[in-house]
């Protein structure tokens, strides 16, 4: 009998051991291994074409993303569309960013320039990383830790186990959740790549991103990304505007374009730089409301 309890006791001891190893899992650990995948990444995955369709808001674009290196370019497509400045079915906006300067071209507003929305720009250490344990998502294990930034910000991922990948993120602004959930993983060259987005706006689903192709190793010309080789555009950008309005159609422009990169960063799981971006474009869309 002394035995038996002599046994009960060492599991009791084991499970207890487990269970406070798994809640001391070091949190700044798992953010550092997830940061250090996300630029592997990218340095792995150069030369990429990736083809997805976005919706929301009762918009419906088809989007094209090539990647080399530093250097970016989306072609937007919109097949349905609530909002005239997102245009109309049809139209195509094309975003080049080489990494100093990002160069939209759209029907609506011709062509404008900005400095580069670069997210290694924006990427500062946060002051604090909890660990809160593990939780399944979308059918992965997960890593759950609450990442507060230097400027006060809160923001809960979830990093899976195996492969360190962003599943999900949750953040409040200004008293609003957002809520993005990646599902679909597949591997590629050693990485976990989401195949779809969801983005929830206190509760309610507000935009998709389904990945319809994906292809690593393409040979893409320098020429794809160099803004003077771009042509259609010139009609829109020569358009003339009233003087009052030609400041602010400058400002609309760089929304449209902040938005596009808004996109691309949490489409590669980098909510962050997204949500630091965002709060860029809100104080923007705020001064653009007083002016008017």
């Amino acid at each position: 009998m002394k035995r038996f309890t002599h046994v009960l006791s060492l599991a009791a001891i084991l499970l207890f051991v487990t269970a406070v190893s798994g809640l001391c899992e070091n949190g700044q650990a798992v953010y550092d291994r997830y940061k250090q995948t996300e630029k592997k990444m990218e340095k792995a995955l150069v030369n990429i074409v990736m083809t997805l369709t976005m919706e929301g808001e009762g918009n419906i674009t088809d989007t094209t993303i090539y990647i080399k290196g530093k250097k970016r370019r989306m072609e937007a497509t919109v097949k349905k569309s609530s909002n005239p400045m997102m245009g109309k079915p049809g139209d195509k906006t094309i975003m080049i960013d080489d990494g100093v300067t990002s160069t939209i071209f759209s029907p609506q507003f011709g062509k404008m320039s900005s400095p580069s929305q670069a997210a290694d720009d924006m990427d500062e250490p946060p002051q604090s990383v909890e660990y809160m344990g593990k939780e399944s998502v979308e059918g992965l294990k997960c890593h759950k830790i609450n990442v507060a930034g230097s400027y006060g910000e809160q923001e809960t991922l979830w990093i899976s186990v195996t492969g360190d990948a962003l599943v999900k993120a949750e953040s409040t602004n200004d008293g609003e959740k957002t809520v993005t959930v990646n599902s679909n993983f597949k591997e590629i060259h050693g990485f976990l790549l989401p195949q779809a987005t969801k983005t929830y706006e206190d509760g309610a689903l507000s935009g998709t991103a389904t990945v319809t192709k994906i292809k690593t190793g393409a040979k893409l010309k320098d020429s794809l990304f160099d803004p003077e080789k771009v042509e259609g555009y010139e009609n829109a950008s020569a358009a003339p505007a009233a003087p009052q309005f030609s400041g602010q159609t400058q400002v609309m422009g760089q929304m449209m374009m902040m938005g596009m990169e808004i996109e691309r960063l949490n489409r590669e799981g980098k909510t962050e730089e997204a949500a630091a971006l965002q709060k860029q474009l809100e104080a923007m869309a705020a001064g653009m409301g007083a002016q008017q």
